[in-house]
């Protein structure tokens, strides 16, 4: 079975401009393939040990067809 490209991502937290002034966003995560959502979550995580340390409400998963960069 091929392996399947996915992007992770949070709405949890903030960025902050020059002036100090927070705004909700969304964070990426990371990118990892799998045969699965599980699978390449796993594999983020090993590569990313401090994810394993944070604590987010909801991870949103979108299946993608490339990593590689694209430009419009």
């Amino acid at each position: 079975m091929d392996n399947k490209k996915f992007l992770f991502a949070t709405l949890d937290g903030y960025t902050e401009d020059m002036q100090g002034i927070e705004t909700q966003n969304c964070q990426i995560l990371g990118c990892a393939s799998g045969r699965n959502i599980r699978e390449a979550f796993l594999k983020l995580r090993a590569e990313d040990e401090s994810l394993a340390d944070r604590k987010f409400e909801t991870v949103f998963v979108y299946e993608v067809v490339s990593f590689e960069e694209q430009f419009v």
